[in-house]
């Protein structure tokens, strides 16, 4: 799934419409490119959370990005992705817990 895609699902989600994919592509493009990914979904999902959807401008997030903050009657979650994980490892005849890497192929404790 390309960063379009998932700002138009936070875009159904919000609106429950046909995300605008080729504005959101086309305006977005220029934050995606300077800050990360998860900077701008967060403040696009703040922008749709507080703007009514006959009031949604794309070039109008895109000029004040970063003035979007949590909306103040409910938060916004993003998902959690785990980067590490708590595996059994033996050392010396005596078993411990410790982390590694998600990737590491070892299950989990």
């Amino acid at each position: 799934m390309t960063w379009v895609h998932e700002l138009g699902a936070d875009w159904h989600t919000a609106y429950r419409g046909e995300p605008p994919y080729g504005a959101i592509g086309k305006f977005l493009k220029p934050l995606v490119e300077t800050l990360p990914f998860s900077q701008v979904q967060i403040e696009w999902r703040h922008f749709l959370a507080q703007t009514p959807a006959r009031f949604v401008s794309i070039p109008k997030f895109v000029a004040t990005h970063g003035s979007y903050g949590p909306p103040t009657r409910s938060p916004v979650f993003t998902a959690y992705k785990p980067v590490s994980k708590t595996v059994r490892e033996e050392v010396n005849g005596r078993w411990r817990l410790v982390q590694v890497p998600i990737e590491d192929p070892r299950p989990e404790a």
